[in-house]
C-alpha cells in the first residue's frame, strides 16, 4: 500500500530530487540522515569538544576525520584534514602564541567548515598576530641589529596584508619587503635591500581589510619619553538580534525555526582605535532543515574610552572569541566564553516567529586590561621596556632612560602576564 502511495506522490510533487526525498521521509515518518547531515553532527561534536580548555585539539580532529561517514563529500574530509595539518605544522616551531591559541583556532576552523556545509556566511578569516619581535625599532642601534622585524601568529598566507611606513606626513607602502616563510611566520626586511628607515620615520603599520592590526614604533635618537599606565575595566553587556537574511534573488525561508535548530554562531573581535576600544559582534542563526530560515547581524559597540590625555597603546588580553551550537529548546542557553568574553547567552528558537523577535545573543565580557600612553609626539616607557627585555635596545636609549627617573617602566613580571594573555 505504501509503495503505491509513494508512486502517487512522485506524480503529484513536481519538485527537485532533494525536496522529493524529504517529502517521502516526512510522509513515512522516518528519519534517515544523509551523509551531509551525519558530517554536520560529527563536526558539531568536534566543535563542542574543542570548547573545553583541557581538550587536545589533535585528538579531537583525528576523531572527526575517523567519524566522518565514508560517502561524505570529499571536499569536507579534505578541509578537515588540511585544518589539522595546518595546526600540526606549527607545533614544532616557535609559534609564540598562548597555550590555548591552537585549540581555539581549530575550533574556529571547524565552525567555518560547518557554515560552508549549511550555506551560511562567516566573517572573513583574519590573520592573527601573537607576537612582534622586536616590538619597536631603536634607530640608535647598528643597522645589522635592526635589519628585520619578525611576526608570529597564524593564517598569514590566506589574505593580503599591507605594510605602511609613516614618514612625517607621508605613508609609504613597503609591502614588497614582507616575506612569508610560512603561514605562521612573517619577516619584514629593514636591511640594505629592504625598507629604508630615515630620521623622519616614526612608525610601521600593518593593515588587513583596511584596518590596522599592528603598529611598531620607530624610536629616533634622544626621544621624548612619556608615561605609561595600565587600566582595568569590565565592559557593560551588549546584545544583538539577527535580521532576516536572503541570498541574491532568493529568500532564505520564513522567520520561524519551528524546532529545526537553529545553528547559532557568534564571533567577537576587539578593535583598538587608540582613542576608544570597540567590539565587533557578528551573529548568525541558521535553520537545520528546509526551508532554511537564516538570520544574521553585525554591529560595532564602543566598550571603553581612555581618560583625556591618554591613548590606548595595547590591549593586554586576547581580542577574539567565538561560540557556536545547535539550539534544541525555547530556553536561554548560556555558555562559557574565552578571551574577552566571559559568557555567551543565546536565544535561538522560541514560540511563534523567531527572527526579529526571539532570536538573539548577549555578550558578557571578562574584565579587560589595556596599556595606555600619554598622547603627543613621544615614546612610551612600556615600549622602551619591551625592547629592553628583547635585548633590542642601544646604550644611547638606556642612558636616556636613566636620565628620566620619574617615568615608570613596567616590570618584567607585568610583561610575562601580558604575554600569557595576548593570543
Amino acid at each position: 500500500m505504501k509503495k503505491s502511495i509513494v508512486l502517487i506522490m512522485f506524480t503529484v510533487f513536481v519538485v527537485s530530487g532533494c525536496d522529493f526525498i524529504d517529502k517521502i521521509k516526512e510522509f513515512l515518518g522516518v528519519t534517515v540522515p544523509n551523509a551531509t547531515e551525519e558530517a554536520v553532527a560529527v563536526i558539531d561534536r568536534g566543535i563542542s569538544e574543542l570548547s573545553v580548555a583541557s581538550a587536545d585539539w589533535q585528538d579531537v580532529l583525528t576523531g572527526v576525520l575517523e567519524d566522518l561517514p565514508e560517502d561524505v563529500q570529499s571536499t569536507i574530509r579534505t578541509e578537515v584534514s588540511e585544518l589539522m595539518q595546518r595546526g600540526i605544522a606549527t607545533t614544532g616551531t616557535e609559534l609564540r602564541c598562548n597555550v590555548d591559541f591552537l585549540r581555539i583556532r581549530m575550533r574556529q576552523g571547524l565552525e567555518r567548515i560547518k557554515a560552508r556545509i549549511l550555506g551560511t556566511e562567516l566573517p572573513p578569516l583574519e590573520p592573527q598576530l601573537c607576537q612582534v619581535v622586536p616590538s619597536a625599532i631603536d634607530m640608535s642601534l647598528n643597522q645589522n641589529r635592526r635589519n628585520k622585524i619578525e611576526f608570529f601568529g597564524y593564517d598569514f598566507d590566506r589574505t593580503e596584508i599591507t605594510v605602511l611606513l609613516i614618514e612625517g606626513n607621508r605613508q609609504i607602502d613597503i609591502s614588497r619587503n614582507l616575506d612569508r616563510p610560512s603561514h605562521y611566520h612573517m619577516t619584514l626586511n629593514l636591511g640594505s635591500s629592504g625598507a629604508n628607515l630615515t630620521a623622519q620615520s616614526s612608525r610601521i603599520i600593518l593593515k588587513w581589510g583596511g584596518r590596522e592590526i599592528s603598529s611598531i614604533g620607530i624610536i629616533q635618537p634622544e626621544p621624548n619619553i612619556c608615561q605609561t599606565r595600565m587600566d582595568n575595566f569590565r565592559p557593560a553587556n551588549v546584545s544583538l538580534m539577527p535580521a532576516h537574511a536572503t541570498k541574491p534573488g532568493k529568500s532564505r525561508g520564513d522567520k520561524e525555526f519551528d524546532g529545526h535548530g537553529p545553528y547559532m554562531y557568534c564571533h567577537v573581535k576587539l578593535i583598538n582605535e587608540r582613542t576608544r576600544l570597540r567590539a565587533k559582534v557578528y551573529v548568525t542563526a541558521s535553520e537545520t532543515r528546509r526551508d532554511w530560515t537564516y538570520g544574521k547581524a553585525e554591529r560595532i559597540f564602543t566598550i571603553y574610552t581612555p581618560d583625556p590625555g591618554y591613548e590606548i597603546e595595547e590591549v593586554i588580553s586576547s581580542v577574539v572569541a567565538s561560540y557556536s551550537y545547535t539550539d534544541n529548546d525555547h530556553a536561554e542557553d548560556v555558555f562559557a566564553g574565552s578571551g574577552p568574553v566571559q559568557k555567551f547567552k543565546f536565544n535561538g528558537d522560541g514560540g511563534g516567529s523567531d527572527i526579529g523577535r526571539n532570536t538573539k545573543v548577549e555578550i558578557q565580557f571578562n574584565a579587560l586590561r589595556v596599556q595606555l600612553k600619554e598622547t603627543g609626539n613621544c615614546v612610551s616607557s612600556a615600549m622602551i621596556r619591551s625592547i629592553q627585555l628583547q635585548d633590542a635596545i642601544s646604550p644611547v636609549l638606556i642612558r636616556k632612560m636613566e636620565r628620566t627617573p620619574q617615568i615608570r617602566f613596567l616590570a618584567p613580571s607585568e610583561y610575562q602576564l601580558r604575554d600569557s594573555l595576548i593570543q
